[in-house]
């Protein structure tokens, strides 16, 4: 997500929908999913007043972390062990952003 101001929470709910098709390429994606600072965004948005921009950050999170996402898309350049690599620096980077009690 480039650092601009959304206008609305319609505009909102259209940016965490973009980042869906991501999950499709871990190798690509993840890093820079990570380097942007969209991590830290979306679990800042898991408190949002708006239970439908919540519910979308669940989705994105879901789909960013599932195992079978991305494994459909075959490619010579990703190998299963880099979209693995990939999948751990996400998740991980989830997890060290997630407030501690």
């Amino acid at each position: 997500m480039p650092r601009r101001f959304i206008d609305s929470e319609a505009d909102l709910d259209i940016a965490l929908k973009a980042l869906l098709p991501l999950a499709k390429f871990p190798v690509v994606a993840y890093p820079e999913v990570i380097r942007s600072g969209a991590v830290e965004r979306l679990i800042g948005l898991l408190s949002h007043e708006n239970v439908d921009i919540m519910i979308d950050v669940v989705e994105v999170i879901h789909e960013f972390t599932d195992e079978d996402v991305g494994n459909e898309v075959e490619d010579e350049e990703e190998s299963e062990g880099s979209r693995e690599d990939a999948l751990k620096q996400l998740v991980q980077s989830f997890v060290s952003t997630m407030p501690q009690k």
